[in-house]
């Protein structure tokens, strides 16, 4: 009896700490997702961080193209009825939580300097919500870093 007596109380301590490790996390989650370029109105903006020069800029038009297809789809337009179809994931609002999505575009150049730059300038000038796109690593690592900041 004993032996069940300990694990019981080692699972109890258990659970007791998982909670209150997880409680800070909860807690500055819901303060990040109002920390920065939270949509007010009625678009929300994406920011598509792609080559259009430099080494990759084939990869980085193909890249675009397919973002301003998702951005299509998305605001419900030039799906050709493909999201209808799409069950029970059926679009009931156009664009994302009701808000029509916008994008606006910064080259990289396959730099990650100019990668680095071009986010920022996204984020803190345009306000866009997300950013996303990189060709090659030495620039998905430096957007990395941005994202996590």
């Amino acid at each position: 009896m004993s032996n069940h007596s300990t694990r019981r109380k080692f699972l109890a301590q258990s659970a007791v700490a998982a909670g209150a490790f997880a409680t800070p996390t909860l807690l500055s989650t819901k303060a990040q997702a109002r920390y920065r370029n939270e949509p007010t109105g009625p678009t929300v903006k994406f920011g598509f961080t792609v080559p259009l020069t430099g080494p990759y800029s084939e990869e980085g038009a193909d890249a675009l193209r397919g973002f301003r297809l998702a951005v299509e789809h998305l605001n419900g337009r030039g799906d050709g009825g493909m999201l209808i179809t799409m069950r029970p994931l059926a679009w009931r609002n156009p664009g994302v939580l009701g808000r029509k999505v916008e994008y606006v575009v910064a080259d990289t150049r396959t730099n990650p300097a100019a990668a680095v730059e071009g986010a920022r300038r996204l984020i803190d000038s345009e306000n866009v919500v997300m950013f996303s796109g990189s060709s090659s690593s030495g620039v998905a690592i430096a957007l990395q870093d941005v994202a996590q900041e």
